[in-house]
């Protein structure tokens, strides 16, 4: 290969003149071939250093990236912990149930991104929550209904919510309620209960196992379980290999009681009680696709506006679904 600068007759490309000029011998050093060569000098170094900065800059973007993921990482395990102790505090009686459920959404909210209902519409209700005392331990018996004409009739008025209109209608009924609690949850004991309206079925009481719960919560969660049905119902119209539904929920007001208790109403579901998913992202190792094909549905056919998930019950008859949402 030719040297850049070798005498040949071959025509050479045409270049603009350079008209730098040597103040010391006072010359212009336009055509020599040492000015020449610090020009193509200059050049390669120019672009070397701009390969350099791009290096520099591609190395830097992965590292930032490494770094986001790290900080996201941490944060991460920093909001588990969080949840951690917060279950510990719980179960210890540092805090009450309406407590410990409040904070637990609102971090479950910083790790989704998502925003859950609020279970608590009075913030007076917080600072005469902090000052109780925990609950005494709660007996639990197993057992089937009771023998209903031993226990006694009451009155209670029965809430209704209506999904089409998205209102609540109120009717008076008579019902038996079992004295000892069959199940417990985290936050609601179960009842056997008879509706004299309808001798033939069986039903579930649950009430607040903290009696100073925001009323407004069972409202909610029954609005939660009645919109999932109606996402159940869109779901079974893709004819999916098993369909699914939730029971229908309402609540009762029990007025002949001191302080006129609510408590959630919903049919007795018979056999194995099965959780399939959680709030923080907990999948049963059990084979079951359906449950996770719903909750995934439910964000598709939603526009990714709602997550329903806490999928539980038997078979795939469910209950009790927690509902989150981006508004």
């Amino acid at each position: 290969m030719m040297s850049d600068f070798s005498t040949t007759n071959e025509a050479q490309p045409a270049t603009p003149p350079d008209h730098s000029y040597d103040k010391a011998n006072n010359t212009d050093n336009s055509h020599s071939p040492t000015n020449s060569r610090r020009t193509v000098n200059m050049s390669i170094s120019s672009s070397s250093f701009q390969d350099q900065q791009t290096s520099t800059n591609e190395s830097h973007i992965r590292t930032s990236s490494s770094s986001i993921k790290s900080t996201q990482s941490a944060k991460t395990q920093d909001r588990m912990s969080k949840l951690n102790l917060l279950k510990d505090l719980y179960d210890q009686g540092f805090i009450t149930v309406v407590e410990y459920k409040e904070r637990k959404s609102q971090i479950i909210d910083e790790v989704t991104g998502t925003k859950t209902r609020s279970t608590r519409s009075d913030s007076r209700l917080s600072s005469r929550l902090s000052s109780q005392r925990p609950l005494p331990p709660l007996t639990v018996v197993a057992s089937p209904p009771p023998d209903w004409s031993k226990i006694r009739e009451e009155t209670a008025l029965k809430h209704v919510y209506d999904i089409q209109s998205k209102k609540w209608s109120t009717s008076t009924v008579k019902v038996k309620v079992d004295s000892t609690p069959f199940a417990c949850g985290g936050l609601r004991k179960c009842y056997h209960l008879h509706d004299c309206t309808s001798p033939d079925d069986n039903y579930v009481a649950k009430l607040a196992i903290d009696p100073f719960e925001d009323v407004e919560v069972y409202f909610i969660d029954v609005e939660i379980q009645m919109h999932s049905k109606e996402f159940a119902v869109k779901f079974n119209q893709y004819n999916p290999p098993k369909k699914v539904d939730f029971v229908m929920a309402w609540l009762l007001e029990l007025v002949e009681r001191e302080g006129k208790p609510l408590c959630g109403v919903e049919t007795f579901i018979e056999g194995p009680y099965r959780k399939h998913n959680n709030n923080f992202g907990y999948v049963s190792e059990d084979e079951r696709s359906t449950p996770q094909a719903f909750s995934h549905f439910t964000y598709e056919a939603s526009m990714h506006q709602v997550l329903i998930c806490d999928i539980q019950g038997v078979a795939d008859l469910y209950t009790d679904p927690q509902m989150h949402t981006l508004s």
